[in-house]
């Protein structure tokens, strides 16, 4: 009976073996017949060249034999030699009133921050806020593209419809106070006057009309200028050229000293637009991109060695626990707006969607349950903002905001 039971064991392992054998070379067959994506066409994108150290950096587009592609970026040192950057960055942009170039980053590395971007002088990778500055290096303008979800009918899933807008913040640089001053359908043009306040050209829907609106950068209060359209002007200017809204649209120069108007003459005003289209599309200044080698096997390349940081720009301070957050800020109706997702994580809170709503979130803490919904709240590139009066509402009655001080400030 034991010698049978023996026999029946090795007969039992043999046809496992048998069985995992054979699914092992059917595994071996799919995978010698499955062939991977080769890479059909390489495209090379002159970005910039950073000018303190003389490295230019071009996006590189891979298209695939699967129809997909891959971006990542080539940089040319100063002396010539050739590297690319580590494969998490996707693409860089060249950099807009920063010395920093905007990272687009590949699908999934950024969690817990909305943006990343590149230091070439230190070789870093900082996860953080970028911001436009202004000429005097105070201020900075962040534009965050989202989505507002609303009722639809016809053609929309469940019933809703999202409309694309970009909200806009403006950072303190001195104090890390950051204030929301618009939330528009479209991107926004902003323009520095030499006081430091900005400009805006908006639509009044009391007047149905253009108006041009000076914003007061320490409480992100609009002012209107003039009653017109915005033809022409250059940071730093004490004149813009503008056109009343009516059928002649004659041109007229509007004076930041005295705040008086005038009309502009032909010539003026031709020489005003040119000057201001050339601001706007001008090379001028910028070393031709070197051509790169129909040879290079970018393969074959070194990658860079980078190091890597995150940039908290606030600290949320609840009873006696210290949370760093991406950033925090006051919406347009003067409430402080926080990050609920950190806050959570750190206080072991719960969040979770309220089904059958538009919009409408359950965050369970260990005092009560807080609704977050339009009235407290604002979602913004899918991260939930919560207003900090809600919080305390909820029990957490010692909570409070304390803004980081940005280091590179030296104002």
């Amino acid at each position: 009976m034991k010698q049978r039971n023996t026999q029946t064991r090795r007969r039992g392992i043999m046809v496992r073996a048998a069985l995992a054998a054979a699914a092992a070379a059917t595994l071996a067959s799919g995978t010698a017949a499955y062939a991977a994506p080769t890479v059909t066409d390489i495209q090379f994108h002159y970005v910039y060249t950073n000018a303190g150290t003389g490295d230019t950096f071009f996006n590189v587009m891979e298209n695939r034999s699967d129809s997909t592609w891959k971006g990542r970026v080539l940089l040319q040192t100063k002396d010539g030699q050739w590297e690319m950057l580590p494969d998490e960055i996707a693409g860089l942009s060249q950099p807009i009133q920063s010395p920093y170039a905007a990272i687009y980053s590949q699908v999934q590395s950024l969690k817990r921050f909305d943006d990343a971007y590149y230091d070439p002088d230190s070789a870093e990778l900082v996860t953080g806020s970028l911001y436009q500055n202004s000429p005097s290096g105070k201020w900075g303008l962040k534009y965050i593209l989202h989505f507002d979800k609303f009722p639809a009918e016809g053609g929309y899933s469940k019933g809703y419809g999202y409309a694309k807008r970009v909200a806009v913040l403006l950072k303190n640089n001195q104090n890390g106070v950051i204030r929301q001053i618009g939330d528009l359908p479209f991107m926004p043009q902003y323009f520095w006057l030499p006081d430091g306040s900005l400009m805006e050209q908006r639509f009044s829907k009391e007047d149905r009309q253009n108006e041009i609106v000076r914003i007061n950068p320490d409480n992100g209060l609009a002012k209107r200028l003039i009653l017109g359209s915005l033809e022409a002007y250059s940071n730093g200017q004490n004149e813009i050229l503008f056109a009343r809204n009516e059928s002649t649209r004659t041109p007229q120069i509007y004076d930041f000293r005295t705040g008086k108007t005038r009309l502009a003459g032909k010539n003026e005003a031709n020489a005003l637009m040119e000057s201001y289209q050339s601001a706007q599309t001008n090379t001028s200044g910028k070393p031709d991109a070197p051509a790169v080698p129909a040879d290079l096997d970018i393969d074959a390349l070194p990658v860079m060695t980078t190091t890597s940081r995150q940039l908290s720009e606030a600290n949320v301070l609840v009873d006696d626990k210290t949370i760093s957050v991406p950033y925090s800020f006051f919406g347009l109706d003067s409430k402080l707006y926080v990050p609920i997702q950190p806050i959570a994580q750190a206080l072991g809170w719960k969040v979770t969607d309220v089904p059958g709503n538009e919009y409408s979130f359950s965050i369970k803490t260990s005092h009560r349950e807080l609704l977050a919904d339009k009235t407290n709240s604002l979602m913004y590139n899918s991260r939930l903002f919560v207003r900090i009066d809600a919080i305390r509402a909820a029990g957490y009655t010692n909570t409070g905001i304390q803004w980081i001080q940005p280091a590179d400030y030296h104002g």
